[in-house]
């Protein structure tokens, strides 16, 4: 988990605000959006073959979470309405060890 100190200042964003925070040696971007939390990481373009990842492995993928790409860069991408850095790095990770 998170340390507390870290949750609070994410959880306390108005709407529109953004914050980066690192876990874990990886860069989170967290956005407050109404009622929920946007949060971006980039996933290493190394290790993806996305297209395979994504024939593999969508079922995987809930209505919250969404991988995405921009500017030769991919993204994994969630939504939630309680903040978890945490559980978002496990199944960041989980979905990069895929391959």
């Amino acid at each position: 988990m998170v340390n507390s100190g870290l949750e609070d200042e994410v959880s306390n964003l108005l709407a529109g605000e953004e914050i980066s925070v690192s876990f874990k040696g990886n860069l989170f971007r967290c956005c407050r959006y109404g009622v929920w939390y946007f949060v971006m990481v980039e996933m290493p373009i190394g290790v993806v073959d996305l297209s395979a990842w994504l024939y593999n492995n969508s079922e995987m993928l809930s209505h919250n979470e969404q991988v995405l790409s921009h500017h030769d860069k991919v993204y994994y991408c969630v939504l939630q309405k309680k903040i978890d850095i945490a559980l978002i790095y496990e199944k960041f990770i989980k979905y990069i060890e895929c391959n």
